[in-house]
Order: structure tokens, then sequence, then C-alpha cells
């Protein structure tokens, strides 16, 4: 699970040269967990082979920078800008502090930060409670806020929100044993 939660930090992050090679490595690794995933992360490599780098640079600002109706920040849609999203960015950041692991400039809410956590942080109690109280409700209302059904990146991270899904019913099964 590190190694793809990775590689979802990677391609949620700004379009580069290496997104397709990245998309099907993830594709490859995603192919012994969940076939459903496979074929939503095949949806997203049939858009990228439509689109120019350029083109994608476009559509990645316009939907996550430029008010775009979209953004990778898990707190805002979990708080809004309610005092709440303050106290989870430094419980976030004390959690991380903790770990050795550094948001560098980036916000600590923001999702590929979280996922670059997940990657190095392994298999923890802090780490279950962050998918399924803070990644999975977070992800779920990303999407609902694209008005296309069709976008690229909202297939891509119907394809993330799949992954932790399963994950975490996989971890709760695993707790109550």
């Amino acid at each position: 699970m590190r190694e793809l939660y990775m590689q979802f930090a990677e391609i949620l992050d700004y379009p580069t040269p290496q997104l397709t090679q990245k998309v099907e490595s993830c594709a490859a690794a995603l192919s012994a967990f969940d076939k459903d995933a496979v074929n939503l992360l095949q949806e997203f490599q049939q858009a990228l082979r439509r689109h120019s780098r350029g083109e994608l640079e476009e559509i990645y600002t316009s939907t996550f920078d430029l008010n775009g109706g979209c953004c990778l920040y898990a707190g805002h849609y979990i708080f809004g800008e309610d005092f709440r999203r303050s106290l989870l960015m430094v419980k976030l950041k004390e959690l991380y502090r903790e770990t050795g692991f550094s948001a560098a400039k980036e916000l600590p809410d923001h999702l590929c930060v979280m996922l670059k956590f997940l990657a190095g942080a392994g298999d923890c109690e802090e780490c279950e409670d962050l998918v399924a109280d803070c990644m999975i409700p977070a992800i779920s209302a990303m999407i609902k806020s694209f008005k296309s059904k069709r976008h690229p990146y909202k297939t891509l991270l119907e394809c993330l929100l799949r992954v932790l899904e399963r994950q975490e019913s996989k971890a709760t099964e695993a707790n109550a044993d």
C-alpha cells in the first residue's frame, strides 16, 4: 500500500513529463489489488492520451489552483474556513513531526502531503484515523464538487477513494478480530 500511496501523491501533483509512466506504474500495482480501481485509472490514462502536457497543465491549474471548484486541501471540505480546520492542521503537523515527516512548504492538509505521509508512516492507528475521518470524507466531497461527470481528475479521485475505502475496510476488519 505504501507504494500506491506515493504513486497517487505523485499522480495528483502538478503534471510532469513522467506522469504517463507514473500512471502506468500505478495501474500495474493496482492490478493485484482491485480491478475496478484499475478501470478507473485507465479512464484517467485515456484522458492523458487525448491531451498534450500543456493542456494537462491547464486542466490541472484550472481545476485545483484557479478557483476551479475543487482544491486538494482536505480540511477545506471537512471544516471550510472554520477554526477547526486550523486545529486539524496543528494536529497533522504534530503527527508529522512525531514521525519525522515534513510537509515542506505545503499545508499539512493537502491531499498529496497526506498520501506521502501514509507512504512513509506504515501502519499506525493515527494513519487509519487519518484515512477514515479525514481523507475519505474529503475526497468524497471533492468528487461531488466536479460539475462534469467525465473530468479526468474526478475519475482519478474516484479511483483513489475506492482504494482508500477498501484499505479502510480491511483495517476495520483486522481491528475487529
